[in-house]
This record gives structure tokens, sequence and C-alpha cells, in this order.
């Protein structure tokens, strides 16, 4: 099942990171949009999914994908009865010489996952939302590429939610992530399996003080969805 979701998500960034007609009729000037640099480390049952800001215009299309790709992930894990929890945070990182991630961002994401995801979700870091917010809100030299920057950073807070709690959560079932998917995609998410899936291990870990909960919050987060995806 780990290999399912990981082919999962690099199935979806090779798709996603493929030229389409609208991409390649683009003027040259609008190009540099189109730059998505998504990359892929996995740690036996763990995947770690990174790409760089440091790009003029700001990079909204690598996190877009990243968040998009986290969605499509999240729906095919809970399909397979896999629960999954994750975050995405930004932050300062390179590279060692064997090619492995460092720095603070690493910290932020892993604080993120086990202090504030704690059941099958992810969670979106305040660093994030306040860059995507700063891009939306910020004036750009050429008016074409500010405009387009601009909407894939809306698209991106369209992906965010919050929870009772005040802390940011990818909506992975919610409007935008619905309504954008193509229809045959859409077509393969059984809500119900879904939904059975956390009302069944609800019923298994009844009694637990961690885990019931946990899973009455998966199940609450599905019901407020359900509608959308029938």
């Amino acid at each position: 099942r780990v290999n399912v979701l990981r082919k999962s998500f690099s199935d979806f960034r090779n798709n996603f990171e493929k030229p389409t007609e609208v991409s390649l009729k683009l003027p040259e000037h609008m190009k540099p949009l189109l730059t998505s640099k998504i990359t892929v480390q996995v740690l036996s049952d763990s995947a770690l999914y990174f790409a760089p800001l440091n790009h003029v215009p700001p990079p909204t299309k690598s996190v877009f994908g990243i968040i998009t790709g986290c969605a499509s992930s999240m729906i095919t894990a809970l399909l397979c009865e896999l629960p999954l929890r994750g975050s995405i945070e930004i932050g300062w990182a390179g590279l060692t010489e064997e090619n492995d991630l460092y720095g603070n961002a690493i910290h932020a994401v892993y604080k993120l996952e086990q202090k504030i995801a704690q059941h099958p979700r992810i969670v979106i870091g305040p660093q994030l939302v306040k860059y995507l917010n700063f891009i939306e809100n910020d004036s750009y030299p050429n008016p074409d590429i500010g405009k387009a920057v601009k909407q894939m950073a809306r698209r991106c807070l369209n992906l965010i939610d919050k929870d009772v709690a005040g802390h940011y959560i990818l909506d992975y079932l919610g409007k935008e992530y619905h309504d954008n998917i193509p229809q045959g995609l859409r077509n393969k998410v059984s809500i119900e399996k879904i939904y059975n899936f956390a009302v069944q291990q609800k019923e298994l870990f009844k009694g637990d003080t961690i885990l019931e909960p946990r899973y009455e919050m998966l199940k609450d987060y599905i019901e407020r969805k359900m509608s959308l995806w029938k």
C-alpha cells in the first residue's frame, strides 16, 4: 500500500510537469511561470517532497504542485485504507553532498506533523500561508506575470482551510480540488469507501482515548464534504 501511495505522487508529479498545448503557446516572457522543480526523497514509510522558492517570478507552480499532489495522495491513501498524515511548510534548507536535505524547514514540517496533525490529515504551516498571501498582494513589473502569479497563489489558498483549533489544514476534499480535477479522476473517488474506512477505524479503536477521537475528527471532516462528491 505504501508503494501505491509513492507511485500516486510520482505519477501526479510527472503529469503535472508535462507541457500542455496551452503552456507551449505561451509567449517567451511567460515561460518562467512553467518552472516546477519538485524533488522527492523516500525513507521507509515516509516521503519528503520539496522545491526551491528562490526564483523570480515566484515559483507558485511548484507550490501548487506540492499542495495538489498531497491532496491527491491523501485521497489515494484513504481509498487504500492507509492512514496518512503530514505537513507542508516553507523554511530555510539546503542539500548536502550526499543530496540529503537539511535545515530548519525539516524541523518545521516534523513538528507540525508530530504535534499538530496527530490524526490522518495534512497540516499547512503558517509561514506558507503568509508567503501565499504576500504573493497575492504584491506588485509585479509585468502585469501578465503578476496576474498569473496572483491567480495561482489564490488557488493555493483556496485549497487551505482551518480546523476548529485555528490550525491551517489541506482541504483535500474541498470545492477547489473537487472542481479542478478531471472528471475521470473525480469519478474514481469513492467518498463512501473513504467514509466507511473512517467509521471502521473509529469502531476498531473504540475506548482508546487517543485513536478513537482522531478517527472521529476524520469522520467529521469527511461528513462535511460528502455532498460535493456524490
